[in-house]
């Protein structure tokens, strides 16, 4: 177990097209870019919000285990962790892509709920597999105090 790869290589590569993507779509977009409720947003922003969402979220990852005091339950669902980080960063430049899309009129938000419902099915997918932690998962009093509610809760949530 390399600790030190909190996200796979396809998350990170998906956070590298997004840059990429933001800096071809910069010279595109208009100087201002119409917002939610007639705000008037700067490309710039526009450009760099979501990356540097994407790139907050994979410092968390790298972060997030080591300050947890369950640490030890990581090893045994440490490839699970990894995946649902990559999940989280790979939806997350899909929902950039669709930003910029829109910000250029050539693409609909209307990806954008596709986009999410899919990350859930794929993290559902796996929640079996977690095991107690403070950051992942069902998180409540009765399922971090018991092992067996823990087990029983998420093998519920993930549909197995």
């Amino acid at each position: 177990m390399k600790k030190n790869r909190a996200i796979p290589w396809w998350g990170w590569l998906s956070w590298v097209l997004a840059i990429i993507l933001g800096i071809v779509a910069y010279a595109h977009l208009p100087a201002q870019v119409a917002g939610n409720a007639n705000r008037i947003t700067p490309r710039l922003l526009i450009v760099l919000y979501e990356p540097a969402f994407m790139l907050g979220i994979i410092l968390l990852w790298h972060v997030l285990w080591r300050i947890d005091p369950k640490k030890k339950n990581y090893e045994s669902f440490w490839s699970t962790y990894r995946y649902i980080g990559g999940v989280i960063v790979v939806c997350i430049s899909l929902v950039y892509l669709a930003v910029i899309g829109h910000a250029l009129n050539i693409a609909s938000m209307r990806f954008v709920p596709t986009v999410i419902g899919i990350m859930f099915m794929l993290m559902a997918n796996v929640l079996p597999r977690i095991q107690p932690n403070w950051w992942i998962g069902f998180r409540t009093p009765w399922t971090l105090s018991s092992a067996e509610s823990w087990n029983r809760t998420h093998r519920l949530g993930g549909n197995n």
